[in-house]
């Protein structure tokens, strides 16, 4: 699979939004990085705990992040990361072990978000 480098966080979040995961390279923790979780998948253990009569509960998909020390926890971003520009995607761990890196140049006489998009169907096209 393709590594984006140097995304914006709209980008990044767009990423995940179709299933890939994403991190900041200027995050100090080891192996961080954000998933999107699908409520679905979690919508029955949540009913077991807090539903009433068999009755389950509409879970919304959510953000959640694996911590540095191994932990999978609800994420929420802060004011830096909306604001960073050093977010990429990671490899699909299911998939082969080769990697591919790519860097996105971006070209000042065409709009920024449009060469991301760019770069994020190309990725995206390999998934499907």
């Amino acid at each position: 699979m393709t590594v984006v480098k140097g995304l914006t966080f709209g980008s990044a979040l767009e990423a995940v939004k179709t299933g890939h995961r994403v991190q900041r390279s200027g995050w100090n923790g080891k192996n961080m990085w954000l998933a999107l979780i699908k409520g679905a998948t979690v919508q029955k253990a949540i009913g077991d705990c807090y539903g009433s009569n068999g009755k389950t509960f509409p879970v919304l998909d959510a953000v959640y992040m694996k911590t540095a020390d191994e932990k999978i926890v609800p994420w929420l971003c802060s004011q830096a990361d909306m604001l960073a520009n050093d977010w990429q995607t990671l490899p699909d761990e299911s998939k082969s072990d080769e990697l591919e890196v790519i860097h996105v140049f971006l070209d000042p006489n065409k709009p920024i978000a449009e060469q991301i998009e760019e770069a994020i169907k190309k990725i995206t096209g390999e998934r499907k």
